[in-house]
Order: structure tokens, then C-alpha cells, then sequence
């Protein structure tokens, strides 16, 4: 479907909200309504959402934005799937440390959903993709699969599945 598929290890994948899933940056001030942001909405992301969502991968927003209930409504609005109105968003302002709190909510918050199961999501699992280069070195270093994305750029002419792969298996750790 997409230039290929997500590497079977990926478990979670965790988007960045402004300047990836939509195509604007709205500084955590959006003054607008959900529906008006929605027409924000990246056709490749609604796509990409719906294609995880489909395939039983958990999806997750992690933001520096603290509008989470407005970020979580665009979703619900754009994603034409039954579960966008379920995937949670984790925002904070803080930057201090790239994207890792947001991730690590992630992915405590699908693991005790999961809790039953014996492979919980780790970093090594779960793929981040965000527009900053900042944040994917941050996630990198800390054994997260990563894609950044490039505005303008076509995210799907990568190969999904190499895309998805750890740093270390591509010899670049």
C-alpha cells in the first residue's frame, strides 16, 4: 500500500502532532475549532493513521502542545477509522528532553492495556515519527526506531519496512 510495510518488530508508532500530522505549527495556540484545524490534516497522515490503526499497531501523539483535547478531536474528526477517537495524545511544553516523556507515556499507557501479554512495547518496538531532527537524534540515542519526516517530502517513497528497523541493525548506532 505504502511503499512498503512497517517492520514486524513495530508495535507503536507515536507522531508528532504540529508540522507532521498537520502542516502548519500552531505553538500550542490554536484559537481555532477542531473541525477548522482538521483541514490542517496531511492526506498522507490520515492515511498512514488509518494504516497502523488497521493493522493493529497502537498509535499514539506525543507533543509538545498542551491542547491534547483539541489535537485529540482533530483525530477523531480526519482519521476515518472507528478507533482515531482512542488514540491518546501526550503533550507537554517541557523540552528539555526531545520527545522521551511523551514516548515513555506511550508506551506505559499501552503496556497496561496490554498487561496480559508477555512482549510489552519498548523503544525497541516503537517507531516515532516527527519533523524535528532534534527530537528523532533524541529518540535514536535512546534505542527508539525513528522516521523523519521532511515537509515537502513524500514520507512513502521510503522503504516503510527498512524505515522501521532499529539504528543498530542499520549500522548507523
Amino acid at each position: 500500500m505504502m511503499g512498503g510495510k512497517l517492520g514486524t518488530n513495530v508495535q507503536l508508532v507515536a507522531f508528532d502532532f504540529d508540522a507532521t500530522i498537520i502542516d502548519i505549527h500552531t505553538g500550542g495556540r490554536w484559537k481555532g475549532t477542531a473541525a477548522e484545524l482538521s483541514k490542517h490534516v496531511r492526506p498522507t497522515f490520515q492515511c498512514f493513521v488509518k494504516y497502523c490503526l488497521e493493522g493493529g499497531i497502537h498509535v499514539s501523539v506525543a507533543t509538545f502542545s498542551t491542547q491534547t483535547e483539541l489535537i485529540a478531536a482533530v483525530l477523531t474528526h480526519s482519521i476515518d477509522h472507528t478507533d482515531a477517537n482512542a488514540i491518546p495524545v501526550f503533550g507537554d511544553d517541557d523540552r528539555s528532553e526531545g520527545k522521551q516523556s511523551q514516548l515513555l507515556l506511550s508506551m506505559n499507557h499501552f503496556n497496561q492495556i496490554r498487561s496480559q501479554r508477555s512482549n510489552p512495547i519498548t523503544p525497541a518496538n516503537t517507531l516515532l515519527v516527527d519533523d524535528d531532527s532534534d527530537n528523532i537524534q533524541a529518540a535514536k540515542a535512546d534505542g527508539y526506531n525513528t522516521m523523519h519526516f521532511r515537509p515537502g517530502s513524500s514520507i512513502f517513497t521510503l522503504n516503510m519496512a527498512r524505515a522501521a528497523e532499529p539504528a543498530q541493525r542499520k549500522g548507523t548506532a
